[in-house]
């Protein structure tokens, strides 16, 4: 799967958890592998920030299933 591909699938299941959730991005670190970085917004009504793990969490279990190619 290509990376925009993956990113959209701990992009949706953050944003249906976290409404503040922007996006999730992909980011490779050298001979460490992928890693999440998630934008957030926050407004008055909701000041939850989502948790950094959950996503690097979902791409865990995708690549396991998929590699991930650019």
């Amino acid at each position: 799967m290509t990376v925009q591909e993956v990113q959209t699938m701990p992009t949706a299941a953050m944003q249906a958890k976290y409404p503040t959730t922007l996006d999730v991005g992909l980011l490779r670190r050298r001979g460490r592998g992928w890693r999440c970085l998630v934008r957030w917004t926050l407004t008055s009504t909701n000041r939850r920030i989502p948790p950094t793990d959950e996503p690097d969490a979902i791409l865990a279990e995708l690549a396991k299933q998929f590699e991930i190619i650019q």
